[in-house]
């Protein structure tokens, strides 16, 4: 599976978008994992080298990812098993005047899973004996479904383009937000076209710094 977004006005962003400020794509599902993100700040995250840009993927608990971040030309392989919904990626992905298609003054981010693994448990509430009834512990246990646990794995198929969904490209449409999926704060915005960037950008809230955020 690939994702692929197109970040517009990217002779901007370094401006509109000061550290820590990030530029966050709209959720998606792929590769049968849903509620992923990408997140990507063009004066970096925090703890960046001065004219590097930070990558990030959003991903949901219990979502154990293979995959590889791109952003131009740069390719950066990682696998993260999420125990709790964050992002993982890299604080220096690269310099970010690399990465500016000039003829266009726009930025290529891409993301390819190689492997995807989910694990979905739904647990259900222990039952009680009401008064009267006369059915034992066990019959009681036995009239509710049990905790329901599921997985579920998709792996990338070399050489087969047609019998595997992961090799299906999907395109982001070319907006922003900026606020990312794991920002709990009760600040809201909605998602804006790069036009938006020839006037003010209204003032992002703060994004939530509890997730993991990788390597360097």
């Amino acid at each position: 599976r690939r994702v692929e977004w197109r970040l517009e006005r990217a002779s901007l962003l370094r401006r509109c978008f000061p550290p820590g400020d990030a530029l966050c794509s709209v959720a998606f599902a792929a590769a049968g994992v849903e509620n992923m993100q990408l997140l990507f700040y063009p004066c970096g995250y925090g703890g960046a080298t001065d004219g590097f840009c930070s990558l990030f993927l959003y991903a949901p608990a219990g979502a154990t990812l293979k995959y590889a971040l791109f952003c131009g030309t740069n390719r950066r392989d990682a696998t993260n098993f999420f125990e709790e919904a964050g992002a993982f990626g890299r604080t220096n992905f690269c310099r970010f005047e690399g990465v500016v298609e000039e003829d266009t003054d726009s930025i290529h981010i891409a993301l390819e899973i190689d492997e995807a693994h989910q694990d979905v448990v739904a647990r259900v509430a222990h039952p009680v004996c009401q008064p009267g009834d006369r059915r034992t512990q066990a019959q009681l246990e036995g009239s509710v479904p049990t905790a329901v646990e599921s997985v579920v794995k998709m792996h990338r198929s070399p050489g087969n383009s047609s019998g595997s969904c992961l090799e299906e490209k999907r395109v982001l449409p070319s907006l922003w937000t900026a606020k990312s999926l794991g920002d709990r704060s009760s600040a809201s915005d909605t998602m804006h076209s790069f036009e938006d960037l020839r006037s003010t950008r209204p003032h992002p809230p703060s994004l939530s710094r509890a997730a993991s955020r990788g390597g360097s």
